[in-house]
């Protein structure tokens, strides 16, 4: 049992040195807590042996698939690229909002694999976020929870990041997901694969962002401080089009432009703008505040939805990684929002979350009748 006699609920997923990951862990939580468990976020600490077999995983891949070459590499350097974009406030910020509200524990896998072998975990979610990303490069077996007992496994909204998996995962794929009772995945494209890989139906949730209102994300917004403004925040580097309509827009509503993230590259472009340091609960509060938000990220987008703020949103251009756009596609798809991805015009834009609004709340329903099924099933070891 944990703290109060309270069952455990064990998760895993990121949540480290990105705004959207570190809330959407925020908010499962926080959801966790108010059905009347202890979120326990496992943080794996690497062993020497586990170290080599990624090792060895790599140079296998590396040797037997030639064509993965360049995106296993990019993906190597996504993770020490998105801690060094961010200067060293904005990541004590991070750590300081960790430390206050996501309760992790850092043990290796052994040590885990003891942990949960008693009976005071009730169940286990893998998501969300990326957790299943196809072109993965190192060991799966975490990732699809196999260190927990299998009926206990829940796979909360997870994303895949891409619309396919890299040859040298699918056979992984198709044995691992098989072997999860309580399947879900947070895109439609995740859906079907799935689909495509194991022959089962799932349902698709939305991130867990949504399960909060904007009233319970409130409880983390300040004041706004600096009166009326855009704010750009694009997770890489912006192309020229993209800039110029953050400009168009400044000039035709007279209002300032922040900006938050790794923009140091980039925004000397952009005429009389402010780069600011934040973090993740000021992250939320700037989007509250602003009068639009330019952005090519999925969760910058996903909470202009929630608190109602006009938004633009445009194509990344990857600099690391593997194309991931099928996620922010899929939530304006789901909201009707298609026509504010790369807009043609930023003047006179009306904006009308009356339906979006309608579609959250059926999903975060969804969502939640989702979990109280899976986490019973659970409980009764079925």
């Amino acid at each position: 049992m944990g703290k109060d006699g309270m069952s455990k609920i064990g998760i895993l997923t990121y949540w480290q040195y990105n705004y959207g990951s570190i809330l959407q862990c925020y908010a499962t939580c926080k959801i966790v807590r108010d059905f009347g468990y202890e979120p326990v976020v496992f943080a794996e600490i690497p062993e020497f042996k586990g170290r080599v077999k990624q090792k060895l995983l790599v140079l296998s891949h590396l040797a037997f698939y030639p064509r993965y070459r360049e995106t296993i590499h990019r993906l190597q350097e996504a993770p020490q690229k998105a801690i060094n974009s961010l200067d060293s406030q904005t990541q004590n910020r991070m750590n300081e909002f960790v430390d206050e509200y996501i309760p992790t524990q850092k043990k290796t896998i052994s040590q885990w694999k003891k942990e949960v072998a008693g009976s005071s975990y009730a169940a286990f979610l893998v998501g969300s976020d990326q957790v299943w990303s196809g072109y993965r490069y190192t060991s799966l077996d975490n990732y699809f929870l196999r260190f927990v007992p299998a009926h206990k496994r829940i796979a909360w909204a997870p994303s895949f990041g891409t619309s396919d998996v890299a040859d040298y995962n699918v056979r992984a794929f198709k044995k691992y997901i098989a072997q999860i009772p309580a399947l879900s995945a947070r895109e439609k494209d995740g859906v079907e694969l799935i689909r495509l890989l194991t022959g089962r139906e799932c349902k698709q949730l939305i991130d867990p962002v949504y399960l909060l209102t904007a009233k319970a994300w409130h409880t983390l917004i300040s004041p706004n401080q600096y009166g009326r403004y855009a704010l750009c925040y694009f997770l890489d580097t912006p192309d020229d089009v993209a800039l110029k309509k953050v400009e168009e827009y400044c000039v035709f509503h007279k209002c300032k432009l922040l900006v938050v993230g790794n923009c140091l590259g980039w925004i000397g472009k952009l005429k009389n703008s402010s780069a600011l340091t934040c973090g993740p609960d000021e992250f939320v509060s700037l989007i509250c505040h602003a009068n639009c938000l330019f952005t090519d990220s999925f969760h910058g987008v996903s909470f202009s939805l929630i608190l109602h703020t006009p938004f633009f949103a445009f194509h990344r251009n990857y600099t690391h990684g593997t194309d991931q756009s099928s996620r922010l596609l899929s939530i304006l798809q789901m909201c009707g929002f298609e026509r504010m991805y790369e807009p043609t015009q930023v003047g006179e834009v009306r904006f009308d979350f009356t339906a979006s609004d309608q579609v959250i709340q059926e999903k975060r329903e969804e969502m939640l009748e989702f979990l109280r099924e899976s986490l019973n099933k659970a409980e009764m070891g079925k």
